[in-house]
């Protein structure tokens, strides 16, 4: 029996493995002779046993995964050397030394996430966002590593107890909602691009057969077994693209007519458009089910098929959804799930407010995810002044706009204890971000709105929680929700608010043919209030929508003008000025969309 980092008790097995032996089939036949609470969450495979003088097992001697061992040791040299490495790469400088600040540097607060990912990934040190930002010289983090270093491969996850045909915990809710809502196109993930040239019409098909081929999430279909849900992956599959010509200039309302939904025993599961409107405008809509896809896999599906169009000859060989399930299952049997676990415990101990939106038009809903949204673009002078802004005070733009919705809400429902749902695309690993699936989460950030609370104080504690709640990331939604529910809380105040931020590409070339994005209405929401932001090399676009009854067209575009007006607020207030003098100021923005 060990005891993790944050005091919760589990136990390890240890083996001296004969050269047959496999742990598959310990699992299957331990699990015949003992209870699930007595099968050990590690294994350790040791070529023999730590003895006593009485020749007996020294258990004291055992080695704990979580304590630094001498076997194999990372030196302190090859630390220091490895970290200036990364952070050429990550800062994009060549010249960096051990006494200069991250942060001097021109790091911030999402790369610093990225380094601790970076850190684990290459070193196989598990180290805290918290303790990087406690040492941010390469000098006091390497002294911060050599403390806490791992020994590289000494445990063993039992990743052969997953049953990689199961589906995952999020796929099975979307199959259920689907069982409830049979008639719902929703949850899709998609990408619309205006077409500028002429398009070759089969080589597009035939990058995208390479995708499917490449990509098993896309050749996966699903079906229920003895009470579970398994997925089918396909070797082999057709496919065709669609061709939609409309009497139509409208291609918000042609995205909507096409937007349908899928049959989960259907492979594959993507539909690929070529849509040419009547004034001969033309685009490329691409729509996927949300049970094989996340907004991050929409864009390596772009970057790939950008790729094979200009070279045909190139064959894709990405890790699969199936190795990412392996992840979290190994995930799920760790310290960090019990750590990330305390940590969400914690974080949810006090109850939320119910955001009770005023002057919200009362209207019949035409279907359950039924929405209305608006879509507008920052101006440049806008973006300019974040962009100063943000350099100023070393923060992202995600967190200064995340903190100016926060602001938003209270302004516009009261409340004071606010969470919000915030999409993470989960893929920290390197060798995961060419996954194609559901592999993203939602997270919950919450804050405290008060009143007699400066700027200054309000925005440093924002990045603070920001950046702790992304530090476990990996915990899932569902799991979360699930402990909300069993302190016997109404999970509409988790399921409330929305905001999400969307790293996009604004053009793709296939040979001479240009793809713009275009960011679409939104016309199915089921969640009461919704913010999201899109970031391209140049633009950021905000689109806020709302489910039908809850906010009316008119309403959101007032609405974009109060986030427009609360953004103003916060960059030209001074930083001793209380929060109130933002939220209560009825002063109306400057900056004209």
């Amino acid at each position: 029996v060990r005891e993790d980092k944050s005091g919760l008790k589990y136990l390890i097995g240890y083996i001296i493995p004969a050269e047959s032996f496999q742990k598959s089939a310990l699992l299957e036949a331990i699990q015949w002779i003992l209870p699930g609470y007595m099968i050990p969450r590690k294994w350790i495979l040791l070529e023999e046993f730590p003895l006593t003088f009485n020749n007996k097992i020294n258990k004291s001697a055992l080695p704990d995964p979580y304590q630094p061992l001498s076997l194999n040791p990372i030196s302190s040299q090859e630390i220091e050397e490895r970290l200036i490495r990364l952070w050429r790469n990550l800062l994009g400088l060549e010249e960096i030394g051990v006494h200069d600040n991250f942060f001097d540097l021109g790091g911030d607060s999402m790369l610093l996430i990225k380094l601790r990912f970076e850190i684990y990934d290459q070193l196989k040190i598990r180290i805290t966002s918290e303790e990087i930002f406690n040492n941010l010289t390469i000098e006091r983090l390497t002294s911060n590593l050599q403390e806490n270093r791992l020994c590289l491969g000494c445990v063993v996850l039992c990743v052969e107890g997953i049953d990689d045909m199961e589906a995952s915990i999020s796929q099975r809710t979307l199959i259920l909602q689907k069982k409830l809502n049979p008639s719902e196109a929703f949850p899709h993930s998609s990408l619309t691009y205006e077409i500028f040239g002429t398009i070759d019409a089969k080589r597009l098909e035939r990058a995208f057969e390479e995708i499917i081929r490449a990509n098993e999430s896309l050749r996966t279909s699903y079906l229920f077994s003895k009470g579970k849900l398994y997925k089918k992956i396909n070797p082999k599959v057709g496919f065709k693209l669609n061709f939609y010509g409309s009497y139509s200039n409208d291609i918000d309302e042609v995205i909507s007519t096409l937007t349908t939904p899928f049959d989960f025993n259907n492979v594959p599961l993507i539909r690929v458009f070529i849509i040419e409107l009547y004034d001969s405008r033309k685009y490329l809509h691409i729509d996927l089910p949300h049970i094989n896809s996340d907004g991050e896999s929409m864009k390596i599906v772009m970057r790939d098929l950008e790729a094979i169009y200009n070279n045909p000859m190139i064959k894709l060989s990405p890790l699969q959804f199936t190795d990412f399930q392996k992840r979290v299952y190994a995930y799920l049997h760790s310290a960090q799930f019990q750590e990330d676990e305390v940590y969400w415990r914690q974080q949810i101990s006090d109850d939320f407010d119910a955001l009770h939106f005023k002057g919200i038009e009362r209207k019949a809903r035409t279907s359950r995810f039924a929405g209305v949204s608006v879509v507008t673009q920052f101006t440049l002078p806008l973006i300019e002044d974040i962009n100063k802004y943000i350099k100023e005070r070393r923060i992202t733009r995600f967190q200064l706009l995340l903190t100016a919705y926060f602001l938003l809400l209270h302004r516009i429902t009261a409340a004071r204890n606010i969470a919000i749902m915030v999409p993470v695309h989960n893929r920290g690993e390197n060798d995961l971000k060419d996954v194609v699936g559901l592999v993203s989460n939602v997270i919950l950030v919450k804050m405290k709105i008060k009143h007699d609370c400066t700027l200054k104080d309000f925005n440093t504690s924002c990045k603070d929680i920001i950046i702790e709640a992304m530090s476990h990331q990996k915990y899932p939604f569902e799991s979360l929700l699930n402990l909300w529910v069993k302190r016997g809380r109404d999970i509409k105040k988790i399921l409330n608010s929305f905001f999400g931020y969307h790293n996009n590409q604004s053009v793709y070339a296939l040979e001479k043919v240009s793809l713009k994005l275009y960011i679409p209405l939104r016309t199915k929401e089921n969640v009461p209030f919704s913010a999201a932001v899109f970031e391209t090399e140049a633009n950021l676009t905000l689109r806020l929508s709302s489910t039908v009854g809850t906010f009316s067209h008119f309403q959101l575009k007032k609405l974009i003008l109060q986030y427009f007006t609360i953004l103003e607020l916060i960059m030209k207030s001074g930083e001793n000025d209380m929060i109130v003098s933002i939220t209560k100021n009825p002063k109306f923005t400057s900056y004209h969309s």
